[in-house]
């Protein structure tokens, strides 16, 4: 037993006291512990690329700039539609790296199967744009302008031309621009 005015007592009192004591800072701090890890977890985080020359760019976890989907268009267009069977599976393999997981295996299949057709009819492709906009809202890019294929004919080439439209449509999802559809139109 401890009896009061003893000096195991006065230990004992000044252990409870700052015991506390620091249980309201103890609180306080547990408090904004949890309250930093909501903002945390609510943050919108943006990247913004700044071009040399040009427009800005920006990424979010789930948007971005009309300009970056232009872009980005652009630039799958290109591998897209115009290629031969030697540039083909160079251009295929940067395809998928951009294509959406669920869609990967079909641009697989798609793409095979036209490099086939290629080297099977010595063929190449090139597309003439005429014109192109964004559809912000749905994530889509749509490409206007002329389909050439190239067919060697005895020792000349034979060129077919078609009017064409095509819209590559992205789903954007952890900052990434995935590819998930490609439509073909006749104009």
């Amino acid at each position: 037993m401890i009896v009061e005015g003893s000096n195991a007592f006065k230990k004992l009192k000044t252990l409870v006291l700052q015991r506390n004591a620091l249980i309201i800072p103890l609180i306080a701090l547990s408090i904004s512990t949890v309250f930093l890890a909501s903002a945390v977890q609510s943050k919108k985080d943006r990247i913004v690329v700044i071009p040399t020359k040009g427009t800005t760019l920006w990424l979010e976890k789930t948007n971005c700039s009309k300009e970056y989907l232009e872009t980005f268009g652009l630039y799958l267009s290109s591998l897209l539609f115009t290629k031969d069977a030697i540039s083909s599976p160079l251009k295929m393999k940067e395809i998928l790296t951009y294509a959406h997981p669920s869609k990967r295996q079909f641009f697989q299949t798609f793409l095979e199967e036209e490099l086939a057709q290629m080297k099977k009819d010595k063929t190449s492709f090139s597309f003439e744009t005429k014109n192109y906009f964004v559809r912000e809202d749905k994530k889509t890019f749509v490409l206007e302008g002329t389909q050439k294929t190239y067919y060697p004919k005895g020792g000349k080439t034979e060129v077919e031309e078609e009017n064409l439209r095509y819209q590559l449509i992205f789903k954007m999802e952890e900052g990434n621009l995935q590819l998930t559809n490609m439509i073909k139109e006749k104009k």
